[in-house]
């Protein structure tokens, strides 16, 4: 009886599963980060641009 908990507790920890869920985890956690940090950096760029469309159309119905 002994030997059947022995054996289930190798075979749990020999068992890899789990560590590919947690890499694929990581692989989505980075490309995320590189994501929002990607668009942090043309967020000034986007913003000046709608400033200068909406100061544009305040001008023209000046």
């Amino acid at each position: 009886m002994a030997g059947l908990g022995v054996q289930k507790l190798i075979a749990l920890r020999n068992d890899r599963t789990g560590a590919t869920a947690i890499e694929y985890g990581l692989i989505i956690a980075i490309i995320s980060v590189a994501v929002i940090v990607g668009m942090e950096s043309i967020r000034d760029s986007i913003l000046a641009m709608f400033d200068l469309v909406a100061t544009t159309f305040t001008n023209a119905s000046s």
